[in-house]
């Protein structure tokens, strides 16, 4: 499991990327062991991927708390892409 951040974390397997919010559910299974698993949101084939739909996501619910001009809508992009890009280069030690 990578954690993003406080809000995001990538699953990864044998196949895919999975990307979820960090939110486990709790479930039953059949013989009534509980199960805490994360509602998955998208399935992708490259770590790079995942996080551009990280990235857009945020866009996307920060674009959609209500009507703005769009030099409003460029700055609450440009925001909500610090979080992620400030995850990203804390990890790589690079600037992004």
């Amino acid at each position: 499991m990578i954690f993003v951040n406080g809000d995001w974390v990538i699953g990864v397997d044998a196949y895919n990327y999975s990307v979820a919010r960090n939110k486990k559910v709790v479930s039953k299974r059949k013989d009534g062991e509980e199960v805490e698993s994360y509602p998955w949101e998208g399935y992708f084939t490259s770590l790079e991927n995942a996080i551009d739909y990280i990235v857009r996501e945020n866009q996307r619910l920060n674009l959609k708390s209500g009507d703005m001009t769009l030099v409003e809508a460029l700055q609450t992009i440009r925001e909500s892409n610090k979080e992620i890009m400030a995850a990203v280069k804390a990890a790589t030690g690079e600037n992004v």
